[in-house]
This record gives C-alpha cells, structure tokens and sequence, in this order.
C-alpha cells in the first residue's frame, strides 16, 4: 500500500474555484464570440424601394417606417428633398456611432448601425421622395428592439434640423 504524498492530494478549495471561474469566463467568452459572429452573419432582410416606397415593417415591434399606419411602427418623414438624402447620410455616418453608409444617391440612402456589446445590424433607410424624406429603421434579429429604432430616428431627425445637409 502506497501513501499519498503531498503531490497527489487534492488541491485545496480555492485552487478548485479558481480553476471552475476560469472555465466559466472561458464558456461566456465563447458564448459572446459565437454571437458577435452569428450576428455580423445574419443577411438583409428585403431592402430597398419597391414600387416608389420603403418596406414596409414586419408585424414585429422592431422597426419604425414614415409609410406605416399602424401606430406603433409610425414616425414622421423628414423635411429634407431627395438632392439632400446623399449628404444627409454622409452626415449620419459621422455624427451617429458604428453606423456605416452602405449606399447612398441622390434620393436614396441605406445606412447599416451596430449595437454596442453584441454587434447586432440594424437596417436604416433614407428615401426621398419630393419635398420629405420617408425613413424606416428595422432590426434584422429579435422581434422588439426596446425602442431603439424609434429612438435612432428621433436622432436622426435631431442631427437633420441641425445639419447643413437639411436646408
């Protein structure tokens, strides 16, 4: 029979937390990686102008259009003409965070932003059509943004009354 040495005993409690913290924040690493992946991948949904007008929103609370009659997925279009929506969006580009211009013309504009932690995309528009421009902000995932659609457009307003690209 062999005694144990100090060698092979087990190690003491705060060495086996320590190792079970460690694998934990490795597992949560992973599980944040692997969503910041999964979501950069998700692809567009049906974007663009179909008929003269905006997509309109999904039955999801996720989005906000000029176009929309439903009360929860309405916003007012902006005052701008669609000479104005290229600068416009170049504008936006700089004054909103990780947003990014993917296309912009002289009477259309879609811009891509990014949320902060996770990098889920959300899909703005920018359509002019005679003397307003039509918008519509959408998320690609989930079904309720919390709001955040309507908050960017309520910036985008704010950044438009005071921008040179409006006016």
């Amino acid at each position: 029979m062999r005694a144990r040495g100090p060698d092979t005993a087990t190690p003491p409690p705060s060495r086996r937390l320590l190792r079970l913290l460690m694998y934990v924040a490795a597992a949560l690493l992973l599980a944040f990686l692997a969503i910041r992946l999964w979501a950069g991948a998700v692809d567009p949904p049906v974007l663009g102008v179909t008929d003269g007008e905006l997509a309109p929103c999904p039955p999801s609370d996720n989005c906000v259009v000029s176009t929309a009659t439903e009360p929860r997925h309405a916003t007012d279009p902006l005052t701008c003409t669609d000479a104005e929506v290229a600068a416009l969006a170049a504008e936006l580009e700089v004054a909103l965070p990780r947003t990014e211009v993917v296309t912009a013309d002289a009477g259309y504009a879609h811009l891509e932003a990014r949320s902060r932690v996770f990098g889920f995309v959300d899909d703005l528009e920018l359509l002019g059509d005679g003397e307003v421009v039509q918008l519509r902000s959408a998320a690609r995932l989930g079904r309720d943004d919390l709001g955040v659609n309507a908050a960017r457009v309520e910036e985008v307003r704010a950044i438009a009354a005071s921008a040179s690209a409006c006016g």
